[in-house]
């Protein structure tokens, strides 16, 4: 019987080659983009649950309460994780990670490389699955100047030597041991890094002996190895009371969470999941209508060989058997094709999310029975109606020539060709916001000119001398301006609470964002004074100066903010002035707190800082020519290396940047799948009013009325998708925009847009149909009737 079935199959695909095509192509391209997303997906889900530990895994995030609002970030005060491993028996190992991730200068064998190092406690090793390949913990555990690669790096540095014990020398005065090589990092770890160092170390990277010991510097992450019967309700309580103990005036409160959890839940990627997980179902149901549409749309080529089958004694249930057998042969074919295609896009699919893929992710058990059951729904979705339409045919109506039985499914197609287009019209809508509110955050004001602003590192001897190297620079022709500072803005870490201030409510600690300049900063970033005065160079006093921006200055709340002092840490501050709010991070979070401090007592920490230059709008190529000449006069061992500003601004917009490229290529494909459906109706429909377009013509129709006739009605469809599509595209999109400080407007032109688009692209599909059976001649479209 099954063979019987295949054959009649393979028959039916052979004699309508077109139409099989159609449907095989559209089934094929469906599955496809399922397939695709279904790896994303997984890899995706997978992230941060590689580790063997990972049921037991935590990371220490930390809830600031200020006023009446309350931030929680992953951040968390360096003195905790220690305090905790050494006084509570739940914690079973801790690790801290240093937020501020830094470029060193590393050579070994008279070569030179930019590379990235990661201070971090070495038991992070234990804690996490970062597999050792040469070396052993114990060699990592052995001393404070030891350093791990990745095989990626060591490959970069040393080549085909092994590594294991040689000497690195990070920015020209610290020699590291390579102790271990470890494997690369997966793509799905949100903890990365090539090059890790002992957390020690950052001591003398920031010459502060007491840099690990403080109990307000959030700029570090701390994971933990909990037991497995830790309540954690109570241990939160715990470790609350212990930073009390420490710091009794604090505001922070520390809580553990699962730390596998952390990506999907606690940074949004399950938003995100789900919205690629529904447009990658939503191809496959706009494929399947495709399929459905044709054979329903075929049913009475095939009505008389159904009833034939009644009439000789085949059962509703054996006929409805075949035609689901027969979509399964569909779905079997366009399925291998699919794989087959999978594989063929995956390297521009790497590309477009930025994810490591390779072929044999799709061999993996999981994804092929992932695969397997993409299948089978799709053969059972799109073989679900044309078998209960077609094995419900009367035998006597058919074999009469009724055409009831020919036109039953008219309206489900209709219906169906709305929905594929509703779905259609609420992706170009969703791709349409996403590229609008991406066009709002790349253009809104920072606050500050970051045109023609570059930054190099300050390493070597400029570290030793950077005022002198800052009036070399400035005597470059093309050099605006100059101003050393110790973070670049889209890498500020510092942080911290306990600002006292005359007046201050109890219940107000902000969390404030601090970093140091020289007196040149305002002028250089080109940033607005609101009030006050800005740096003045050679000012000295105990107390040294600071300038707060508005919204440090909006929690104060003091009329008199200008020469107001402020004590943190038992240090004594100025307010000088007040600059207009500025972004150093995405516009789409919310203005920080931000503090900036110029005082020679800090002037050490401008030595692991940069140097940004304004260049004057002209000959580029030339100024950066006399920078780098100057550079190289004062560092002639160290490789000149700049950035530009706007890049780094840039990159913090390349994961949404990336999501819209991910939509809109989906939503193409979505559009190219319903066009390829659309194509294979209209030829059917237009195949089947053969006889009534000759007989208009004969009655005195023009090819034009005739194009209209038969393109108007899909004019309808398309229209009333567009009014179905329309309202569900806005509250998911309206949903979506909430996680944005700023957001852009989700107005009419939108809705107009998507109309317009997809009434377009259907005429534009359907009018070649149309088109040819206007032109057909009437003599022959009639010779047999």
């Amino acid at each position: 019987m099954f063979k019987n079935y295949l054959t009649i199959a393979l028959r039916n695909i052979k004699r309508h080659k077109g139409y099989s095509f159609i449907n095989i192509a559209g089934l094929a391209a469906g599955m496809t983009c399922s397939i695709l997303i279904l790896a994303w997906v997984r890899d995706e889900r997978g992230t941060n649950r590689f580790h063997e530990k990972t049921d037991s895994l935590y990371i220490v995030r930390t809830t600031q309460h200020y006023g009446s609002d309350t931030r929680t970030g992953d951040g968390s005060v360096p003195a905790l994780g220690p305090a905790l491993k050494a006084e509570f028996p739940e914690v079973r190992n801790a690790a801290r990670i240093n937020n501020g991730q830094r470029q060193f200068l590393v050579e070994h064998g008279g070569k030179q490389f930019r590379e990235l190092l990661q201070p971090a406690d070495p038991q992070i090793f234990e804690l996490f699955t970062f597999p050792l390949v040469k070396g052993t913990l114990r060699d990592v555990l052995s001393g404070p100047d030891v350093v791990v690669l990745s095989e990626s790096a060591a490959g970069r540095i040393f080549g085909s030597e092994d590594p294991v014990g040689k000497v690195l020398t990070a920015d020209k005065k610290y020699d590291l041991r390579v102790a271990a090589v470890m494997k690369d990092i997966p793509g799905n770890s949100t903890i990365r890094f090539d090059i890790w160092v002992p957390l020690e170390l950052t001591r003398k990277f920031y010459s502060s002996p007491n840099y690990l010991d403080t109990w307000y510097n959030m700029g570090f992450r701390t994971y933990m190895e909990l037991a497995p019967e830790t309540d954690i309700a109570s241990f939160n309580k715990k470790i609350f009371n212990r930073i009390r103990q420490s710091h009794a005036q604090t505001i922070l409160e520390p809580s553990v969470y699962p730390f596998k959890d952390l990506y999907l839940k606690v940074w949004g990627r399950e938003k995100d999941i789900r919205a690629f997980s529904v447009i990658g179902f939503l191809i496959l149901v706009i494929a399947c209508i495709n399929f459905m549409n044709l054979t329903t749309a075929r049913a009475a080529r095939r009505s008389r060989e159904v009833s034939l089958r009644k009439v000789v004694g085949a059962e509703r249930a054996q006929i409805m058997r075949q035609f689901f057998g027969e979509a399964l042969v569909f779905t079997a074919v366009s399925l291998v094709l699919a794989v087959g295609l999978a594989g063929l896009v995956l390297p521009a699919f790497r590309h477009l999310t930025a994810k490591s893929l390779v072929l044999g992710d799709f061999l993996r058990p999981a994804l092929l029975a992932g695969i397997g059951g993409v299948g089978l729904l799709v053969g059972l979705l799109a073989g679900i109606y044309p078998a209960v339409v077609l094995s419900s045919f009367r035998p006597a109506a058919v074999l009469k020539g009724t055409k009831g039985s020919a036109s039953r499914g008219s309206l489900f197609r209709k219906s169906l060709v709305i929905v594929q287009f509703a779905l259609t019209s609420i992706l170009i809508i969703g791709t349409a916001v996403i590229f609008s509110q991406v066009r709002l955050m790349k253009g809104k004001s920072l606050g500050f000119d970051r045109e023609h602003l570059l930054y190099l590192p300050v390493e070597g001897a400029i570290a030793a001398n950077i005022d002198g190297f800052k009036q070399e620079l400035l005597r470059v022709p093309g050099v605006r301006s100059a101003s050393a500072t110790t973070h670049s803005p889209t890498g500020i870490y510092f942080n911290g609470q306990g600002f006292e201030w005359e007046g201050r409510d109890p219940n107000v600690d902000p969390l404030v964002t601090f970093f140091g300049v020289d007196p040149d900063f305002l002028e250089t970033f080109q940033m607005a004074l609101a009030r006050g005065e800005t740096f003045r160079p050679g000012a000295a006093a105990k107390a040294f100066d600071v300038i707060i921006n508005e919204r440090f200055a909006g929690i104060i709340n003091s009329p008199d903010i200008l020469g107001m002092n402020l004590t943190v840490y038992g240090l004594n501050m100025r307010v000088i002035g007040v600059i207009k709010d500025f972004h150093f991070k995405p516009v789409d979070t919310a203005i920080e707190p931000i503090m900036i401090f110029c005082d020679p007592t800090y002037r050490a920490f401008l030595a692991y800082g940069y140097m940004f230059v304004r260049l004057q709008p002209g000959d580029v190529r030339a100024t950066l020519a006399g920078i780098e000449r100057t550079f190289r006069g004062r560092n002639p061992g160290f490789p000149f290396e700049y950035h530009f500003l706007d890049d780094d601004y840039d990159r913090l917009y390349r994961e949404v940047e990336r999501e819209m490229g991910i939509v809109r290529t989906f939503a193409g494909l979505a559009i190219l799948i319903s066009c390829l459906g659309l194509f294979g109706l209209a030829a059917y429909t237009a195949e089947q009013r053969t006889r009534e377009i000759g007989i208009r013509k004969i009655m005195g129709a023009t090819v034009p009325s005739v194009v209209a006739l038969l393109s108007g009605e899909y004019a309808k469809w398309v229209l009333v998708a567009n009014a179905v599509g329309g309202p569900v595209a806005y509250f998911l999109m309206r949903s979506w925009l909430r996680d944005y400080a700023y957001r852009t407007s989700i107005g009419w032109e939108i809705f107009a847009l998507s109309a317009a688009a997809t009434l377009a692209i259907a005429q534009l599909t359907v009018s070649w149909q149309a088109v040819r059976a206007a032109q057909a001649k009437p003599v022959d479209t009639l010779r047999y009737e």
